[in-house]
């Protein structure tokens, strides 16, 4: 912060008993004094100072507002000698400081208060950003809604999956690129679905931090059969089980957008892929955390890394810490790190 040092007026002064007469503007440090005794010079352009002349508080003397103002501070916008300071920058006027302000994503306006929020980390004002949120990018949803209460923006709605062909071939689609990319893929006939938001609530197991967006389920139907025996007057009973079917599901929320989809779609496919080869591994955090790196790897291979930004900022400590755990496990120079750390997790859990 320094000091505002110029004049709004300059004050007529008077000479008294021949003496020089001074007087402070204000606080402004200044003070204008009448030269008589002697002829000073003037501190910018060193031109003799006969009447009167400026003098700051650092005892520097100048002979016109001009000379003085160009030792001010110029203004980090139109260069104009500077007035206050703010956020480390100095400014003329209001106009030249707000300018300087962000300018809102949503509504164009610019702003010195607000938040950055959806993928991009793009710049909301303090009442744009208390909109409804889009239930996808967390940007104001303020263009449509739909039927289960969720709110969607222009841009989510743009390319939202509400077909249940489109959203099994982008499925598919991912489920190759796994395959052929990142070395991951089953032969397991997976059923897939696009509900509301309640039936996708209603079928998951655990609570997360958010919306849900997507659920793998796998049940096996058992038949069990118990043979009683009875040898020398005593009874025993056995039960075997036999394994008579298996059904592999996937669950979509429908209404997300393309980029998103293909994210949600990488996350539960990494489900499906633990099932088959890691069978015994219950940990939430391992198993959440594997989807999570899983899908970040997805969107890398499709050129949209800054997606990985909410996975990395994630506080929850399922799906959040899990994906951070994974992605230090997959820097360790082993190139087996992460399958050996499941064969550990899955032996562990037998």
């Amino acid at each position: 912060m320094f000091r505002r040092c110029f004049l709004v007026s300059l004050t007529v002064l008077a000479l008294v008993a021949g003496q020089p007469f001074g007087m402070l503007s204000g606080d402004s440090g200044l003070a204008v004094f009448s030269a008589v005794a002697a002829e000073p010079r003037c501190s910018v352009c060193g031109k003799r100072i006969s009447g009167r002349y400026i003098k700051d508080n650092s005892g520097r003397m100048f002979c016109s507002k001009a000379c003085y103002e160009r030792t001010l501070p110029k203004c980090a916008v139109c260069g104009r000698p500077a007035k206050f300071s703010s956020g480390g920058e100095h400014f003329c006027s209001e106009k030249c400081q707000q300018s300087k302000w962000p300018r809102c994503s949503h509504c164009g306006k610019r702003s010195n208060g607000g938040v950055k929020r959806g993928t991009g980390r793009k710049f909301l004002c303090s009442e744009c950003a208390a909109l409804p949120r889009c239930f996808s990018c967390g940007m104001p949803g303020d263009f449509g809604r739909f039927a289960d209460g969720r709110h969607i923006c222009k841009a989510c709605n743009r390319t939202s999956v509400n077909d249940l062909a489109a959203a099994r071939d982008i499925a598919e689609e991912v489920r190759a690129l796994m395959r052929e990319k990142l070395g991951l893929g089953t032969d397991n006939p997976i059923e897939y679905s696009l509900v509301p938001q309640d039936e996708l609530k209603g079928k998951t197991t655990h609570e997360a931090q958010g919306i849900e967006l997507g659920l793998y389920r796998f049940e096996q139907m058992v038949e069990s059969t118990t043979t009683t025996t009875t040898f020398l007057g005593k009874t025993e009973s056995r039960t075997d089980e036999e394994v008579k079917g298996e059904s592999h599901k996937i669950y979509f929320l429908f209404g997300i957008p393309e980029n998103r989809f293909r994210e949600v779609a990488a996350h539960e496919l990494a489900h499906d892929w633990m099932q088959k080869f890691y069978p015994q591994i219950d940990d939430l955090k391992v198993k959440e955390g594997w989807a999570e790196f899983v899908a970040s790897r997805v969107n890398i291979l499709y050129g949209r890394p800054e997606m990985n930004m909410r996975m990395q900022e994630n506080p929850d400590p399922i799906y959040g810490e899990g994906f951070r755990m994974f992605k230090k496990i997959s820097e360790s120079p082993d190139p087996k790190a992460l399958f050996k750390f499941m064969e550990r997790e899955n032996e562990k859990q037998r």
